[in-house]
């Protein structure tokens, strides 16, 4: 079989301004590099970060995610999520901007990211503009098709997080379903890993690289989990493989929290 074009997604850092500082007393910079040495030393053709970089949008906290993904040396590309802000990303990492969708080549595959940041809240939506440019741009394409969006269109179980996830999903997954070309959805948001399928696509999203959610629970509950990230391999014929891998870290999470925004 030919070699794969290797993908490895990161996601959900929750980094800020000030390095040690700590989210919901998980120290979430230390558990960012110790993901990214793993995913980089799989020797990945690209890094995908399905946002939620930062936790306060502050520049210090982007150009350090910055500088840490360029000493890599591996192509990288980033959407924004919901704790992310979008113009920083722009003027910083040139990220998709509302209604515009923006395309990678990834050796015969295409990237598709969308961009679902809803400014002052926590659920996502992606602007009607740019789903009409999806479906254009999917109708041109008859090479496989990889979709990136950091708030996942479908339910994953857990009714806290499904209620802040993709909203109006519905244009979105009709573009899915009707197009056979796309062969995966990746997003991340949800701080566990997920699978499922429509039509032709896979359907997943990757822990974060910070603390875990619990799967399967109605209210926020944090999980004993390990950091980690999802490496795909896409093949020249359209078909893939995905594994999750996770990153034991010496941090512990606080069992007494009961919140997130």
């Amino acid at each position: 079989m030919p070699t794969p074009f290797i993908v490895a997604q990161i996601s959900d850092f929750h980094l800020f301004a000030d390095p040690a500082a700590t989210l919901l007393e998980w120290p979430t910079e230390p558990s960012f590099r110790a993901v990214l040495e793993e995913a980089v030393a799989c020797e990945p053709d690209l890094l995908l970060i399905t946002g939620d970089l930062t936790q306060d949008g502050s520049p210090a906290a982007y150009r350090r995610i910055m500088s840490a993904l360029e000493e890599t040396g591996i192509r990288y590309c980033c959407l924004p999520g919901n704790h992310d802000d979008p113009e920083i990303m722009r003027d910083l990492m040139s990220t998709p901007a509302g209604p515009e969708i923006h395309i990678e080549r990834l050796s015969n595959w295409h990237l598709l990211m969308l961009d679902s940041h809803v400014e002052g809240a926590t659920h996502g939506r992606v602007h009607p503009d740019a789903i009409d440019q999806l479906n254009d741009v999917l109708d041109t394409l008859s090479q496989p098709v990889m979709i990136a969006v950091h708030h996942p269109p479908v339910k994953i179980g857990c009714k806290w997080i499904d209620g802040i996830n993709l909203q109006r999903a519905a244009p979105l997954l009709d573009a899915v379903r009707s197009h056979p070309q796309v062969k995966l959805v990746l997003s991340g948001h949800v701080h566990q890993s997920f699978a499922t399928s429509l039509g032709h696509a896979a359907i997943y999203t990757t822990p974060a690289t910070s603390i875990q959610f619990k799967p399967g629970v109605d209210e926020f509950t944090l999980d004993d989990a390990a950091p980690g990230f999802r490496l795909v391999r896409l093949y020249s014929d359209g078909s893939h493989d995905s594994q999750v891998r996770r990153v034991p870290v010496s941090f512990a999470i606080d069992p007494t929290a009961t919140g997130y925004e």
